[in-house]
């Protein structure tokens, strides 16, 4: 088996996914966890965590929703074996992109790695977290529907009680920044799996 890496090779970007990735793996099962992998090739297992380029497609570019939206239901079609993340994402891969997900398998994420880190508090001051309580959105960043969150989160009027979003917008990807600045919202940004274990659990504590 051939697991996915970018550091193998000369080129970047998808010219080394969809040409020189292939030609590493000699022929072996590819591996690709992050969405997808190399056209030209059927003997790969594709983790498609989502369909949220076709569900929320003002969060992204024109381009990578091309991309996307080209790429993933043929991976999905082409691919020894397309895996999912959860039962959810299973159903939206099949209304999105009208791929027929009956038999594709889904394989749980977790999150056992970050808990091995030493948790770094610093952060809780650094944002202002200390003594509060607060609902914590992982990986966000503007991106994951954190509108609707942040809807859900002001109509409770809960008080003395913040919602944290960790992650950042890539722009390539996801166009200009779009912080929301509110009472009660903090925009967290790019956050340590040390400072994303400590964020955990100090708001496990001010439950």
């Amino acid at each position: 088996m051939c697991i996915r890496d970018s550091h193998c090779g000369f080129a970047s970007g998808y010219f080394w996914e969809q040409v020189e990735f292939p030609l590493h793996s000699h022929g072996r099962l590819l591996l690709n966890l992050c969405m997808l992998g190399p056209m030209a090739v059927h003997r790969q297992i594709v983790v498609v965590h989502d369909a949220t380029v076709r569900a929320l497609p003002s969060n992204f570019t024109a381009l990578f929703r091309g991309l996307y939206g080209f790429l993933i239901p043929r991976l999905c079609r082409r691919s020894y074996r397309a895996v999912t993340v959860s039962e959810f994402s299973r159903r939206e891969i099949g209304k999105w992109y009208g791929v027929d997900v009956s038999n594709m398998p889904v394989c749980y994420e977790g999150g056992d790695h970050v808990a091995a880190v030493p948790a770094d508090y610093a952060i809780i001051n650094r944002l202002g977290l200390a003594g509060r309580r607060y609902f914590l959105g992982v990986g966000m960043g503007n991106n994951k529907n954190a509108e609707t969150v942040i809807a859900a989160f002001l109509k409770a009027a809960l008080p003395e009680t913040a919602v944290v979003l960790t992650g950042y917008r890539a722009f390539r990807i996801n166009g200009p920044q779009r912080d929301v600045a509110m009472d009660g919202v903090v925009n967290a940004g790019y956050v340590s799996d040390a400072e994303l274990h400590a964020c955990l659990l100090y708001t496990s504590r001010c439950v």
